[in-house]
């Protein structure tokens, strides 16, 4: 139910789970869901939609609510002129591509559901409240999703019975000790497969697909893998070294000279491998979609980045540095083979 100085709109079951999605997916980070969510609710984008623009923006509306109004009035001028400028220069980037920049059609519900969040954004300052606003929502949300999700597995047909599991001590332990993280909500989900000299001794799963997916998860459940590149690329980098393409105490910038740039002319290609340039933190601001898509771009981007040494020297030894070590180790590999890398 959504209210609006006395106007009251009842929302239909799809439109609830969709809002529900729309809130799940900012408190989740989910650019995929979000835009799904927008289009489930009557969303008509005219171009392709930048998933990152719309998350920023949306998450702004759920930000914490503020206790003193002259602060919440500085923050969302700021906003405003954050917005503006990102519009301008999609405008800009539209004109130079030949195509003007029309914005999406935002269906009414869409415009009920926001002006409620404003007014509850407002009172809460107007009372001098602060607090995690997203929080409350996402909590609500998740649950309902869950509920939805397990009424939908009810009455989905039986799927076939997975492989038969290994019989061995360590497959039975393994098991319950899974079932008890699940049951113990320390994890939503697991699998867990270990083969020794060609040979499958575990087998197990445990738990659910999501927070908000009901449906089991069995060893032949598939998961996205995060950061699943990076095995092959440290191999490739290593297979170059033994070719001697590469040296490990060789700097970066001598095989790839953009790489030198602020700062970075020492930086060896051991320590590029060992997560230790402090890259981990370069993404650009406003990086769009498509350029996160383009490894020939991000890995100039990284180029022309500067190290952050506190990045480097984290306490407990160093951490995966994420997209930008595989950003830079493509271009690298490049560099070294005179081969482009798809």
């Amino acid at each position: 139910m959504l209210l609006d100085f006395g106007l009251c709109k009842r929302l239909s079951s799809s439109e609830r789970l969709a809002f529900c999605g729309l809130v799940h997916a900012l408190a989740e980070l989910d650019p995929d869901r979000l835009l799904a969510s927008l289009t489930s609710l009557g969303f008509v984008f005219k171009q392709a939609p930048e998933p990152f623009d719309a998350l920023r923006a949306l998450l702004f509306v759920f930000r914490n609510t503020e206790p003193d109004a002259a602060t919440s009035r500085r923050k969302m001028r700021a906003t405003a002129r954050q917005m503006r400028g990102r519009r301008v220069a999609r405008r800009e980037a539209a004109k130079e591509e030949g195509h003007a920049l029309e914005p999406p059609a935002v269906p009414g519900v869409v415009v009920f559901f926001m002006r409620t969040v404003q007014m509850l954004q407002g009172l809460c300052t107007l009372l001098e409240v602060q607090l995690p606003f997203l929080r409350p929502f996402a909590l609500r949300a998740q649950q309902a999703l869950l509920a939805h999700s397990r009424e939908t597995a009810a009455l989905a047909p039986p799927l076939p019975p997975p492989r038969a599991p290994p019989s061995s001590a360590l497959q039975e332990r393994t098991l319950r000790l899974l079932h008890a993280l699940a049951d113990t909500a320390e994890v939503v989900g697991a699998q867990v497969c270990l083969f020794v000299e060609g040979r499958c001794v575990v087998d197990a799963a445990a738990g659910r697909m999501g927070l908000v997916d009901a449906r089991p998860v069995r060893p032949d459940s598939l998961f996205q893998l995060f950061e699943a590149g990076s095995p092959p690329l440290a191999v490739l980098a290593l297979q170059a070294v033994q070719r001697g393409e590469l040296g490990l105490d060789g700097a970066v910038a001598t095989t790839w000279p953009a790489f030198g740039a602020v700062g970075k002319a020492g930086l060896s290609v051991a320590a590029l491998l060992e997560h230790t340039s402090g890259l981990s933190e370069v993404l650009p601001p406003d990086t769009k979609l498509a350029q996160l898509c383009d490894p020939a771009h991000m890995a100039a981007c990284v180029a022309a980045a500067a190290p952050d040494a506190s990045a480097a020297a984290v306490a407990g030894g160093p951490r995966h540095e994420g997209a930008a070590w595989g950003w830079a180790l493509h271009g690298l590999l490049e560099a070294a083979t005179g081969l482009p890398l798809r």
